[in-house]
């Protein structure tokens, strides 16, 4: 993630700010320029301090209080580009719901950001109605009954359609399910990553026969049964999965190991980009010198080498505090091969012509190369 500042007055901020702390200017983020703007009234829109260009706010920022994403004055759009692709909310009555829906819609933006920054397609229902990439944020208790008991909401992925149980919103619950999994690292985060690692097999690997041979060659074959494979997964895992996956869970099916690869790219992608943000440098152990960690890189040994770095200092600061680490994994070779793949596999991608289904903003700030190079560097 970037490191902000407020424009008019140059205090930090965050991602998730919708007001400058220290001189009150209302910020809106911008995926366009990938940038948080400081903003004024321009008549019935806003316009940002440093340029005549002109924003409207995202429906969702004054119906839920919950967004600060910005739409071009001139879009018909009511929904900014990331809002526009929840198709299924909770009940909105319910103040619980509500406060859910906020943390479940923050980490999608968290991810979307990732997602314009490496230049990945994005296409919605609009402009795919079969397969469009597209959220369901859904909780049992809204569910039907089938044959007398409670259908429970499954978090997953169904041909472009992400659905999250919006229950794990919840920081007990999440909490929780963590524990009742035996699982180190859950998040909403993760999960948003996770799922929408699936959605990318389908665009990015599906059909290109090329990348379907090395995939099924580095993941597996995924015309295994998936519905076998995950139930003999949870009955009796994999005991020694450690040495050729990232996780137990990547171990119960090649789609689930390419889910999971993806998330941890994307794990490492943005906290390495965070890091460089912050100018931040870490002592190797392994060298004895000192390692400047960002992701600014196109060689996945080097990023994989700073990663080894900070996610060690990171280990061990938590420890410090006595806290668990936030990186509680350890890449074998097979795993970093995978993790290579994709790296290769997105940066392609990166470099192909955008979705036709980008916001007019996004295709208007695309205009402006030098501007939106700059922001792909912080890749």
């Amino acid at each position: 993630m970037k490191v902000f500042s407020c424009q008019n007055c140059n205090t930090a901020t965050f991602f998730e700010n919708r007001s400058c702390t220290t001189c009150g200017f209302q910020l809106g983020f911008d995926p366009g320029s990938l940038d948080i703007l400081a903003l004024t009234p321009a008549g019935a829109n806003l316009k940002a301090v440093d340029s005549e260009q002109q924003f409207r706010l995202c429906a969702n920022a004054q119906m839920y209080d919950s967004c600060n994403w910005l739409i071009p004055a001139e879009s018909a759009d009511t929904l900014c580009m990331s809002c526009d692709l929840t198709r299924t909310l909770p009940l909105m009555s319910d103040p619980a719901n509500v406060e859910r829906v906020r943390r479940l819609e923050d980490a999608k933006r968290r991810m979307m950001f990732s997602l314009i920054a490496l230049q990945l397609p994005i296409e919605g229902l609009k402009d795919k109605p079969d397969g469009g990439l597209c959220f369901d944020f859904k909780l049992d208790s809204e569910e039907p009954f089938i044959k007398g008991k409670q259908a429970m909401v499954l978090t997953g992925h169904n041909h472009g359609a992400i659905t999250i149980n919006a229950l794990e919103a919840d920081p007990d619950e999440i909490e929780r399910r963590k524990a009742n999994m035996g699982e180190h690292y859950r998040s909403l985060l993760g999960h948003f990553r996770h799922e929408v690692g699936h959605y990318y097999w389908d665009v990015l690997i599906w059909g290109n026969s090329g990348r379907l041979k090395q995939c099924r060659e580095l993941f597996g074959d995924e015309r295994l049964d998936y519905g076998k494979a995950l139930k003999k997964h949870y009955s009796t895992p994999i005991q020694n999965w450690q040495q050729s996956f990232i996780s137990s869970y990547a171990s119960s099916h090649p789609w689930e190991d390419w889910a999971e690869s993806w998330a941890h790219y994307m794990h490492i992608i943005d906290t390495l980009a965070t890091a460089g943000q912050f100018k931040l440098s870490v002592l190797s152990q392994i060298t004895g010198k000192h390692v400047d960690v960002s992701a600014k890189s196109a060689n996945f040994a080097e990023i994989h080498a700073r990663w080894v770095t900070l996610s060690t200092a990171l280990n061990s600061m938590n420890r410090a505090m006595g806290v668990i680490d936030p990186y509680p994994f350890a890449m074998p070779p097979s795993a970093i091969a995978k993790l290579e793949f994709i790296h290769t596999v997105i940066g392609e991608a990166g470099k192909k012509p955008q979705s036709k289904s980008q916001s007019q903003s996004q295709q208007q700030q695309q205009q402006q190369q030098g501007q939106w190079q700059e922001n792909q560097a912080y890749y």
